[in-house]
């Protein structure tokens, strides 16, 4: 006589398997870090962009303002020389 043995169950073992749950506590897990690196640095990148682009523009507006003012020093100067020389303004800016 043979032993015959319960019946096995070979189908879909569901939810309750332990290493599904492992499984899906890594995923779970993985996709969550993910997103919070994605959300954070790209908020930092931009922040970084941002603080670049004024710097750049403050120092660009310290230059123009630093050559208008020895611009205007100089023309200043120029016109002082050409009145007391009677030199023709049209002199001064060929």
């Amino acid at each position: 006589m043979a032993i015959i043995s319960a019946s096995k169950k070979t189908g879909f073992r569901g939810y309750g398997n332990t290493q599904f749950r492992y499984a899906m506590t890594y995923v779970v897990i993985t996709l969550v870090v993910l997103i919070f690196l994605n959300i954070y640095c790209s908020g930092v990148s931009h922040k970084l962009f941002y603080q670049s682009k004024e710097s750049s523009m403050i120092e660009k507006c310290l230059l123009a303002s630093d050559e208008i003012s020895t611009l205007h020093t100089k023309a200043g100067l120029y016109f002082h020389v050409a009145f007391r020389r009677k030199i023709p303004r049209t002199l001064l800016f060929e």
